[in-house]
């Protein structure tokens, strides 16, 4: 719709409609639909610009003796400026074709990085963005099936646990991972790591004597039910797992 706009505002432009001024009563300029904006206050005379029969409204003047004087004109941005009203930035003349060039610029520029022709762009941009996201769903799938917990190492004490540094970018990542663990176990502990953060998981029979909020003194500061603690590292990983083997012995 802003293009459609934009094309009739040239075609005009480029009709170069005479330009009208005249001085009168406020009043008789409403009547005969001189366009105003309600929110503005306006004197007793006021000053009303035409070009041509396609546009009269109250103005402060201009400097151009017919529309094609203005030259090139773009429509930067369009608002809201009321109930049933819209307001339209646009930047015309010399300022419009430097805007003009650079965008051609820039679009060519960009049709070069992506090694295409300028009317190519549109397609080769969606085609990358297949791909793009066919490689975050593939990220996905390799990520859950990573956290499936094939493979998994389950250490043997007084309970069986789990002591993992895993790749996570977040806390529910980390969640996700002990979650899966502990379903592979059925019943122990499940510490995993990422950076500076942990989870701790205790299966429900364990938590009267393993206390998820005890354990995490052993690894930083955190909280959460008996359960299930997430926190911060305040020492190393491996010197927070060594600890927990040290009292799971």
């Amino acid at each position: 719709e802003i293009s459609n706009v934009n094309r009739r505002v040239m075609e005009k432009v480029r009709e170069a409609l005479p330009f009208q001024e005249e001085i009168k009563p406020y009043r008789e300029a409403v009547a005969q639909g001189a366009m105003h904006l309600f929110e503005e206050k306006y004197g007793d005379t006021v000053r009303v610009v035409c070009f041509g029969d396609w546009t009269c409204e109250l103005c402060g003047g201009t400097h151009v003796k017919n529309s094609a004087d203005v030259g090139t004109a773009l429509i930067l941005s369009e608002s809201s400026i009321g109930s049933g009203l819209r307001r339209i930035d646009m930047v015309v003349g010399t300022a419009a074709d430097e805007l003009v060039r650079r965008d051609r610029d820039l679009l060519t520029e960009l049709a070069r990085s992506f090694n295409v022709s300028p009317d190519q762009l549109p397609s080769r941009i969606e085609a990358v963005r297949g791909q793009l996201k066919e490689a975050e769903r593939e990220r996905e799938r390799l990520r859950r099936d990573r956290i499936g917990g094939d493979g998994l190492s389950v250490k043997h004490g007084r309970v069986d646990y789990v002591t993992e540094t895993v790749d996570a970018s977040n806390v529910d990542e980390l969640k996700s991972y002990a979650d899966r663990y502990l379903e592979k176990m059925k019943s122990g502990i499940v510490t995993v790591t990422a950076g500076d953060k942990f989870v701790i998981k205790v299966s429900k029979d364990l938590t009267g004597q393993y206390d998820a909020n005890r354990l995490k003194d052993l690894f930083g500061k955190g909280g959460g039910p008996a359960h299930l603690v997430t926190g911060t590292l305040t020492v190393p990983a491996h010197e927070a797992f060594q600890r927990l083997a040290d009292i799971l012995k």
